[in-house]
């Protein structure tokens, strides 16, 4: 994901991790030691994970600038899958620059 976010900076895009159970320090300590450039959302009570569906993880989850779900993937997703489906919503106009 880092280098994802990396690749579209200034794509006016929004990478966010969503942790739903460690605490505060945990997910600080492995966002700095990973060095990811993108902010963690802590779901601690589960609130986000319910309004996008997600039961089991790893899910990674686009939402469109309408705060729909304009993709999911259950699993793990691989680096050159994720770089095609934020391409082709970013020429769908479905993310990105309003």
């Amino acid at each position: 994901m880092k280098r994802i976010y990396q690749s579209f900076e200034g794509a006016d895009l929004a990478i966010v991790a969503v942790d739903m159970g460690e605490d505060r320090d945990k997910v600080a300590a492995y966002m700095a030691q990973g060095g990811y450039p993108f902010q963690a959302l802590l779901d601690s009570d589960k609130s986000v994970a319910r309004s996008y569906r997600v039961t089991s993880i790893p899910v990674s989850v686009f939402v469109d600038k309408e705060g729909r779900i304009a993709y999911r993937k259950l699993g793990t997703m691989m680096e050159d899958e994720m770089r095609s489906v934020v391409e082709s919503l970013l020429r769908m106009k479905l993310i990105g620059k309003r």
